[in-house]
Parts: structure tokens; sequence; C-alpha cells
């Protein structure tokens, strides 16, 4: 249920809390009364939020009323407010316009006056309002009462309730009452629209941001997902590097077994190479050999190896096996361009594969 609290603002920031007030909810005035019996009302002191509203009279706001064309653009409305504060009396004046063709201007010390007020209260002012915004607009004077509080106004000229300037501005002119049925549903209908609020520009309420209880799930969820993903990838990219160190253990293994004629594991492969290169006749030559095959051949997935060995005179052999011709060339060419002297001549596969036997020497 939407509430809406209207005061009466008195111009004292000392004056009591007895006042004019007015209760909306969901857009019907429910409550009225001219005291303090407002406060259990206040948002601080109810279960449901509550946005409160400042109605203020003709003797503290001027006001206008101009075609709302002239006004549709936040441009338009910043020249006439501009322009308004330029022509106003005192020292310190504060315009406000909208674009439903309303200009208000009052004293920022009034302002600051109601806002004093309302903070000794302990609540929040979320609009201020000229009251004369609420009298018909058509042409003739309209008188009408806030509780006490009594409003002279025609077509947004308002007058206070002061006998000597009402006899002087209106003289004998007629002018009809407001009924009350009336001006209940006009400030009703200040819970849904408002035709002008002086709480803008500098006086304008700053409001803290707070998340709707409703979408607070959505935010749990929201936060839980990004959590299990910042933990995801990390996970997967060590699966990921676990499965590729376990290939490469896998070729490093097949790669060594073939060399040695006999079953090496990946992690004593490195040991064995070494020690079967140094008992031959290859040397420290031949395991530069190995490691430039090993990885050209890392390069080429496809390709490998079943045979490797050491001949006299620092030469390394080996058989090389792929699905096409294409692999063994790539490896071929990369052993070249690292600078080895690299001979190979094409063998019959066996298995529908292409196969070469690689000679490999050191650069002449």
């Amino acid at each position: 249920m939407s509430r809406t609290l209207l005061l009466w603002l008195p111009a004292d920031a000392e004056a009591p809390a007895e006042t004019a007030w007015w209760e909306v909810a969901d857009g019907r005035l429910v409550a009225q009364g001219h005291d303090s019996g407002w406060l259990p009302r206040s948002p601080d002191r109810a279960a449901e939020p509550v946005t409160i509203i400042g109605l203020v009279g003709a003797d503290a706001v001027r006001t206008e009323r101009r075609d709302p064309a002239s006004l549709a653009t936040a441009q338009a409305r910043t020249a006439a407010r501009l322009e308004a504060e330029g022509g106003a009396l005192g020292s310190d004046p504060h315009a406000a316009t909208s674009a439903a063709g309303w200009i208000a201007v009052t004293d920022a010390a009034r302002m600051q006056a109601w806002l004093a007020w309302a903070e000794v209260q302990g609540i929040g002012l979320d609009h201020i309002v000229p009251a004369a915004c609420l009298l018909p607009r058509d042409g003739g004077w309209h008188a009408a009462r806030f509780g006490s509080h009594a409003l002279l106004a025609r077509d947004g000229v308002a007058l206070p309730d002061d006998e000597a300037l009402v006899a002087a501005l209106v003289g004998d002119a007629p002018f009809g009452r407001v009924a009350p049925d009336a001006l209940d549903n006009a400030i009703a209908g200040l819970a849904s629209a408002l035709p002008v609020d002086l709480r803008q520009g500098r006086f304008a309420r700053a409001r803290r941001w707070a998340p709707d209880p409703r979408r607070l799930r959505e935010f749990a969820l929201l936060l839980l997902f990004i959590m299990l993903a910042a933990l995801a990838i990390p996970i997967a990219k060590a699966v990921k590097w676990e499965a590729q160190a376990r290939a490469l253990d896998r070729d490093t293994a097949a790669l060594a077994t073939a060399a040695l004629g006999r079953p090496v594991e990946a992690t004593a492969a490195e040991t064995e190479l070494r020690a079967a290169l140094g008992s031959g006749a290859a040397g420290t030559n031949a395991a530069q050999m190995v490691a430039s095959l090993f990885a050209a051949m890392q390069s080429a997935p496809s390709v490998e190896a079943t045979m490797i060995d050491w001949g006299a005179g620092g030469r390394l052999d080996a058989r090389l096996v792929a699905g096409d011709a294409g692999a063994l060339n790539a490896v071929l060419l990369m052993l070249q361009q690292r600078g080895w002297s690299v001979t190979a001549t094409p063998v019959a596969g066996g298995d529908g594969r292409a196969a070469i036997d690689l000679s490999m020497r050191g650069a002449s």
C-alpha cells in the first residue's frame, strides 16, 4: 500500500508539531486533522514507506501559471527559473518550474526554515508544493480553507488571508468557495502527480539508494552466480592444464620408449635418455637433436616416432609416421629452420599412413 502524508508547513522552524495534515492511502484521503496526530503516521513510526509532502501558503510563495508548452523542455524551464529569480524581490530568491506550466518563487530563508522544522520533528520533506496550485483555474477567483489557513486564488495568482490585500486586489469581484470534498480530492491527487515541487535545484533532496526488497533475492542469486563463475574459471583452467600435462607425459614416454627400445615412464625419460646418449657416440649433440625433434613433433601432434636410434658419426635416425605427408613435411621444415641437416626417405607405413626414415646431423 502506498501512503502519503501532507503537512501544512509553518514559517517558524521552532513551531510545534500541531499543524493541518492529511493522509492519503492508495490515492484516497483516509484521515486528516489539525493537531500532532500525524506523528504516528510519519515514516519513522509507520510500518510502510511514507512520502511526505509539505504544503505552503500564498504568503510564502508567489505562483504563476503559464502555457505548459512554453515549459516543455528542460532548457525552457531553466530559462524561466532564472528569469523568475532575477525579477524576484529579496537577496536570495529560490524559484521552481515544472512541465505542467507552473512557476513558483519563494525565498531561500523560507526553504531553510521549512526544512529545519521538519528536521526538528524527525522527518524529511520529499516535496514542497504551493497550496495555490490546487485551486481551480477558470478565470475566476476561488477561496479555499486548508485547516485554519485561508487562501484566495485566480488562475495561479494567490493571495493570503489578508482583508486589506483582498479588498485592494479583488474588490467587489465575486468569488466561489471550493467545496471541502473537491479540495480533499485535489489534495489526494498530489500523491500521484505534483503541479510543481519547490524541492529542486539547490534544495533538491539527496536520496540514498536502497535496493528493492523484492529484488534482494535476484541480487543474491546474481552474486552467487558471480562467485561460482570466479571459482569455476581457475578450476577449468587447472583441469585443462592437467589434461595437457598428462598428454605431454604420454608423448614423452612414447618417444623415450621408441628411442630406447624398452618401456620408459615419463618421469624417468630424461634421465634414461641422457644416460643412453652419454654412453653412445652421439654425446651432447645427440641430446640436442632429440630435443629439437621432440619440439618439432609437438607442433605437429599427428606425427609419431616408431623408432629412434643413433648411428655412427653423430647421426640420429628416426622413423616418423603421420596421417598425411603434410604433417611430416612440417616437422622436416622446422628441423631445417633450426639449423639441422636433414634427409628423409619415404617408406611404406603399413597401415595406410605416410612414413619416412629421417636422418639428422649437425649443420655442416
